[in-house]
């Protein structure tokens, strides 16, 4: 699937859980929980002006496999981190580092 714009969607997420690869620009640029957006690990990157788009096209039609093994690793990671007890466990280390951060600036 082509997102057209470097910003956090809910089609991306549909996307991916329909076992679509996902083509972004920008997407290293997105922060999001779980960290979905991982150029070349989980999204297939793709020029701004969408230069390259062609080039990014065929890379993935040749290589299936490789594009498959993307879409896993993000299936994966939001089937783990939608787990209501692993999503606890990441707030309150969150948490955890948000009043240490505080703390140290006072």
């Amino acid at each position: 699937m082509l997102q057209p714009t470097s910003e956090v969607s809910l089609q991306d997420y549909e996307a991916w859980l329909a076992g679509c690869a996902l083509v972004k620009p920008r997407a290293q640029d997105i922060q999001a929980y779980p960290n979905a957006f991982q150029s070349g690990y989980t999204v297939h990157d793709v020029s701004i002006d969408f230069s390259n788009l062609g080039d990014v096209v065929v890379g993935i039609l040749q290589n299936l496999e490789a594009a498959q093994k993307m879409v896993d690793r993000v299936t994966a990671m939001l089937k783990k981190h939608g787990n209501p007890a692993q999503f606890a466990m990441d707030l309150d280390e969150l948490l955890e580092l948000s009043v240490k951060e505080s703390m140290s600036l006072e």
